[in-house]
């Protein structure tokens, strides 16, 4: 049996220290801070104690500019969630490499710089409210694969 639990801890122990954490700074339209490291305590703090309890979620959609082809696509299909985002309990924040997309929540210029790729210019991450990867696209996530994103929750 102990063999057994000694094997199992081998194929599960990598798969639970491989998950990335992203720690990254955002800001809402109001200029008020926010860590995808620390998001329910900042949405306790700036939307009041009831937020503490809601298993929040980060959409980060990283773009090199505002009006890329795929950075549009992506908000379409965002846009077509209409009112079921609520349920979700998901922001979406935006890095752009060259403006501040200072409607929703965003990324400074110089964090969003920081986590750009040549190799991947459009990148959209689910993370959860400690800032760990969920899920992962180089590619803009169409809205029934997005709806799976959001529903499959994961600590």
């Amino acid at each position: 049996m102990k063999t057994l639990t000694f094997i199992v801890l081998l194929f599960i122990a990598p798969v639970l220290y491989a998950a990335e954490v992203l720690d990254m700074e955002f800001k809402d339209n109001r200029g008020k801070l926010y860590h995808t490291t620390t998001l329910s305590k900042d949405m306790a703090m700036h939307y009041g104690p009831a937020f503490a309890t809601v298993d929040m979620q980060v959409l980060l959609i990283q773009t090199n500019s505002l009006s890329d082809e795929k950075y549009q696509a992506q908000n379409s299909y965002l846009d077509a969630l209409g009112h079921e985002v609520e349920e979700f309990a998901v922001i979406f924040v935006t890095a752009c490499t060259q403006q501040e997309d200072i409607h929703g929540y965003y990324t400074s210029i110089e964090t969003a710089k920081k986590m750009s790729s040549e190799k991947r210019p459009f990148r959209i991450r689910l993370l959860n409210s400690k800032g760990v990867v969920l899920r992962d696209s180089s590619s803009p996530v169409k809205t029934p694969e997005l709806r799976r994103w959001l529903q499959q929750k994961k600590s």
